[in-house]
């Protein structure tokens, strides 16, 4: 994620969080600081150190700042997220709107420093300590080691993969591109509104019926969702190319957590997997939904040895040469596809639920959104979410090639493959 950083396609990925209530901007600031001690990857910087190699570094002096301002005061940046120079400032920075009745927390995490899950297990902590601002009284938090952070690859990896320097090479053909108009007006633009989340919402009742259909189909809905998108981006290109060349290819991150590992704080404890199919394979529907229901059985029990992850063991051993094997002119994949399920229950924080979300001190959390990364080529970003029994599918495309509106049809067709499978 480090090498593969640049201004106009940061490594950040974004976090949008509503909430009710009138927040105490003091408060929420002062929890802010006190969550970024608990998660030290988030207070530190890339700089020179040990043998004059890239290291992360402990800093002391970092602006944590929020910006603030009013509930309908936008947010722009300047690419197609929020660039963060990890040689400069902490990798994480935060927006707040509000009125007297409720918030908007925007949250950019470089992906060097975290991952989703690490970021949630940070908002957890840092809504634990508003609470605790405002006077709140809640069960104490996980006690977190500092030390363990070194344990993080050693953790994941087997000695065995440590030892093949040389293993096997992250090798690919060029994925499709998702197909836009590049726009040139947006490419001189100096800002972008931000985070330009799209979002569909099913009810329960539509929830449960989904769920319903697609076991009847001897599928799970995160399966379905998974087929359906590959359709939308095979049907978006026949859409607006005659004759698009490559295969359609999702990355799909995995979590490397595993019930033996310490309570690690915010880190980056993922991989990548990718899931690649021709349009002719994309259109043999009962041939598509067999292959997925295998494939992600696969990549689960081997996300610990890919080709992935021997690229990211290669990586301390020469940084340059692993971005070279990862970083090129061709687009690694058509779209990126996550799943996180209830973001709330990654929180390590114990905080109150009620039947309408949970409660952070005079804070309600009503609902909450977040997306990868958009790299280089891959122009669309797909999150899938559950909270209060509700299914929330966000999307953020690349604002370079797609406007409101294309994104927004993009959406839709989405959409309808979905529920009309």
């Amino acid at each position: 994620m480090f090498v593969d950083d640049s201004p106009n396609y940061p490594m950040t990925f974004v976090m949008e969080y509503e909430l009710s209530g009138e927040i105490d901007r003091g408060a929420f600031q002062s929890a802010f600081d006190q969550a970024l001690i608990r998660h030290p990857m988030l207070r530190s910087m890339i700089r020179p150190a040990k043998s004059n190699r890239d290291c992360w570094v402990h800093v002391e002096d970092y602006d944590s700042q929020i910006d603030w301002a009013g509930l309908d005061e936008p947010i722009y940046v300047d690419g197609a997220g929020a660039y963060i120079d990890l040689r400069k400032e902490i990798g994480v920075r935060i927006w707040a709107r509000n009125n007297h009745e409720r918030a908007v927390i925007v949250a950019a995490f470089h992906h060097t420093a975290t991952d989703g899950i690490g970021a949630y297990q940070f908002f957890g902590d840092l809504f634990w300590y508003y609470a605790r601002e405002m006077g709140a009284e809640n069960a104490p938090l996980v006690d977190l080691d500092p030390q363990d952070l070194r344990k993080r690859l050693n953790a994941n990896v087997s000695w065995e993969l440590l030892a093949t320097r040389n293993g096997e090479q992250l090798s690919h053909d060029s994925a499709q591109p998702l197909i836009g108009k590049k726009d040139t007006n947006a490419a001189t633009s100096e800002r972008f509104l931000f985070p330009r989340f799209l979002t569909h919402t099913f009810d329960k009742a539509e929830y449960r019926e989904l769920r319903l259909k697609a076991q009847d189909d001897g599928q799970t809905v995160n399966d379905r969702l998974l087929e359906s998108l590959l359709v939308t981006l095979a049907d978006w290109n026949e859409a607006h190319e005659e004759n698009p060349v490559g295969e359609i290819c999702i990355n799909m991150p995995l979590d490397l957590r595993q019930a033996d590992h310490p309570a690690f704080s915010a880190i980056n404890v993922v991989t990548c997997s990718f899931i690649r199919r021709s349009n002719q394979q994309i259109r043999d529907r009962q041939g598509l939904s067999t292959y997925l229901r295998e494939e992600s059985i696969r990549v689960k029990h081997s996300r610990l040895d890919s080709p992935f992850m021997r690229l990211l063991v290669q990586a301390p051993v020469d940084l340059s040469d692993a971005g070279t094997s990862y970083r090129s002119n061709d687009c690694l994949a058509t779209a990126i596809f996550s799943n996180t399920g209830d973001q709330s229950r990654r929180f390590q924080a114990d905080l109150p639920r009620e039947k309408k979300g949970v409660r952070c001190g005079n804070l309600l959390l009503e609902d909450m959104t977040a997306v990868s990364p958009l790299r280089d080529k891959t122009r669309v970003a797909v999150g899938i979410f559950t909270y209060k029994r509700l299914l929330k599918v966000g999307i953020r495309t690349d604002p370079f090639y797609f406007s409101a509106r294309d994104s927004q049809d993009l959406l839709d067709l989405y959409m309808d493959n979905f529920c009309n499978r």
